[in-house]
């Protein structure tokens, strides 16, 4: 991995020097975080169409391979999806100050990808709350702190994902 020269609000930008490296690099990540690399390139593909039941799926399946004891909290979540868009050339950001709040997680726009507004909730793995109401919740809090509203964000897709175990329930705003 290098670092490039720029330098944006207080970080570095990490960068893969070549293929060869990024081979490894791929390699090394899917073996640590259980990563199934086409499986993965369909969640992003889906996340740009708007479609939430195949994100939801393909999120389930993806977490099939780790476990839940190794710590429902949102952090977790927030990790393992920075890394796999980090992973596949994106630049991610997490908790960004935006509008009146902070972004769980921003994958900036690549190319003719647009950016990716994340709000994730975990509900307790002995919760018996229902996940759909936890999504809304998230969508109210990206409404209510305007995230759609800063600069660069009018053409986003934002995503409201609640996890439970190995479960979850995504809505896009």
């Amino acid at each position: 991995m290098t670092t490039s020269p720029d330098y944006r609000d207080g970080r570095y930008v990490l960068s893969i020097p070549n293929l060869e490296v990024r081979m490894s690099f791929d390699t090394l990540m899917s073996r640590i975080y259980c990563i199934n690399i086409p499986k993965a390139i369909n969640l992003l593909r889906h996340i740009i169409k708007k479609d939430d039941e195949a994100v939801r799926k393909d999120l389930e399946t993806l977490m099939m391979s780790g476990s839940y004891f190794d710590g429902c909290v949102e952090v977790r979540y927030k990790t393992w999806l920075h890394d796999l868009f980090t992973l596949h050339g994106y630049t991610s950001i997490t908790e960004r100050e935006c509008g009146e709040g902070r972004m769980d997680l921003l994958i900036e726009k690549h190319g003719n990808n647009p950016a990716i507004i994340f709000e994730f909730k975990v509900e307790s793995p002995d919760s018996c709350n229902d996940l759909d109401s936890a999504v809304e919740e998230g969508l109210d809090q990206m409404r209510e702190n305007r995230y759609m509203d800063a600069p660069g964000m009018n053409e986003a897709v934002a995503l409201s994902v609640t996890f439970r175990k190995k479960s979850c329930s995504v809505k896009s705003l």
